[in-house]
Order: structure tokens, then C-alpha cells, then sequence
């Protein structure tokens, strides 16, 4: 009678953190443009930041002269949640629990005087999360603090 009590607990627990774990809930936080008034025509800027981006520490992963675009390739961040919104699970911020890496890349359009930025984040999740966030698709929207810092970085350095 004992041991069957014991395996009954042992179900409902799993069934009950199963349940809880699958809770995920998507980010609140509308994506934010950011968009930046840079001095200069779009062409002299794509060739500065073609050259500023690696001197700042973001290496390009594909530009394109036509469209005026730039990649970065991803950098490895700490995020908080005053720059990022990953969703809940089990009622708890994701972002919170200081188990996840982010790797951060940006993209940058310019367009006339016009500088658009876009961060795009990819969680990675330590194994611990991993097995618990299981068959989840976390998604993190930034706030538009990453994109504000980083252009100022790169607008710091423009020399004219």
C-alpha cells in the first residue's frame, strides 16, 4: 500500500512539473525600430561603418553596397531584463534566471541620412534550462537599449 501511495506522488509530481514547464509564454514587448539621423549621405556612411564596426568590436558577416544593409556576426552578451523581453515560464522571467547566454548580432540599414538598427538575439540556454525548457522556442525581443548603445558606439567614432 506504501510503495503504491509513494509511485502515485511520484506520477502527479512529474505530471505537474511537466505541466508547469510548458508554460512558456512569448515576449510582451512590442520589437522597437531604432532609427538615428547620421550626418553625411548614406554611401559615405556604409563605407565608414564598413570600416568602424571591426574597430568597435563587431565583425561584419555580410554587407551589401546596393541596399545600404550591414550583419554583424554574433557577439556574446549579458543581457538583463531592462534590455531584453524573453517570455515567462512557470511565471518567472526567462531573462532572469541568469542561466542564459545571448549571443547578439545587429543589423544596420542606411538609407538617405538615416541609420536603422536591428538586434536580433538568440538565447543559449545553460543544459540545466535546456532540459527543462525542452520543445520550447524561446524568443527574446529587445527593448531597444542594445540598438540605442551600439550606435552610439559606432556614431562616437565618426570623424568628418
Amino acid at each position: 500500500m506504501n510503495k503504491k501511495i509513494v509511485f502515485l506522488a511520484a506520477v502527479v509530481s512529474c505530471a505537474l512539473l511537466g505541466s508547469c514547464a510548458s508554460m512558456y509564454i512569448s515576449p510582451s514587448v512590442t520589437k522597437q525600430i531604432y532609427r538615428k539621423t547620421v550626418p553625411g549621405n548614406a554611401v559615405l556612411v556604409f563605407k565608414l561603418m564598413q570600416r568602424l564596426l571591426p574597430m568597435t568590436g563587431y565583425n561584419i558577416a555580410s554587407s551589401d553596397a546596393a541596399s545600404g544593409t550591414i550583419t554583424t556576426a554574433p557577439v556574446e552578451m549579458s543581457l538583463d531584463a531592462d534590455s531584453c523581453d524573453c517570455g515567462s515560464a512557470m511565471g518567472l522571467p526567462v531573462v532572469k534566471t541568469g542561466e542564459i547566454k545571448f549571443r547578439v548580432s545587429f543589423e544596420v540599414a542606411l538609407s538617405g541620412n538615416e541609420m536603422i538598427v536591428n538586434a536580433v538575439i538568440t538565447p543559449e540556454l545553460s543544459s540545466t534550462l535546456a532540459a527543462l525548457y525542452a520543445g520550447m522556442n524561446i524568443q527574446c525581443v529587445s527593448k531597444g537599449k542594445l540598438e540605442e548603445q551600439m550606435a552610439d558606439k559606432i556614431l562616437r567614432q565618426f570623424r568628418f
